[in-house]
């Protein structure tokens, strides 16, 4: 599985993703999760199968020539790549994604938003604009953690995205079903720039276990 947690503050939106990868259940090795758009001024960061995310992130980047344009399109572009993928699609096990988009909109600012195709939760296929704080996996358990670090939505301001950050994705981890670890990578998109780092390492990653999990709060 996979973190995308989304903060969006006044003067910065965070993108805070994980690094694990498995296969089988086991855990492989680790990679990023988000990529940079910059002639976009915006990044993309996907869960779900490991083959499927280079496809739709370079049709996304080519889709479009402004971030307002590609939040109009996305939907489409993403609905025509996964038809272009569906013999890989039918191979996979557990074909469901997410997406999270993070940029800045030549109309209202910086902007962030999130979609999926998972029939199981509410809004499939419909943007969903982040507000202020959007986190997948997500349980009564992160919620409820959540808010001992942020406690309202004035109180977002206060988060600190290099300590923060990392109390979120741990509060994600406590559950084996959500399968995080790795690394924790902070993607930062400002009104003038774009940048990323890894903020912290975990020595040791479990494996993926079965079990329920709920893919997204918002």
């Amino acid at each position: 599985m996979t973190a995308i947690n989304v903060v969006k503050q006044s003067e910065y939106v965070y993108v805070i993703t994980d690094g694990a990868a498995f296969q089988g259940g086991h855990f492989a090795g680790s990679c990023p999760k988000v990529w940079q758009m910059p002639h976009l001024h915006a990044v993309i960061a996907a869960a779900g199968p490991q083959l499927l995310a280079p496809i739709l992130f370079q049709e996304i980047a080519l889709s479009a020539t402004s971030y307002d344009e590609l939040k109009a399109t996305i939907l489409d572009t993403v609905r025509t790549a996964i038809d272009r993928a569906k013999p890989l699609m039918d191979r996979m096990p557990d074909p469901r994604w997410l997406i999270a988009v993070a940029g800045r909109s030549e109309t209202t600012g910086l902007d962030a938003f999130v979609f999926h195709d998972d029939e199981r939760i509410p809004l499939p296929w419909e943007i969903q604009t982040v507000e202020d704080i959007a986190m997948h996996p997500a349980g009564p358990d992160v919620v409820e953690g959540v808010h001992e670090i942020v406690s309202s939505r004035e109180a977002l301001e206060d988060f600190d995205p290099m300590t923060d950050s990392v109390r979120l994705l741990d509060l994600q981890r406590r559950n084996p079903a959500h399968g995080i670890g790795a690394f924790a990578q902070l993607t930062t998109i400002s009104h003038w720039d774009i940048r990323t780092r890894l903020i912290h390492r975990w020595e040791q990653t479990p494996d993926f276990q079965e079990g329920e999990r709920v893919v997204w709060a918002a």
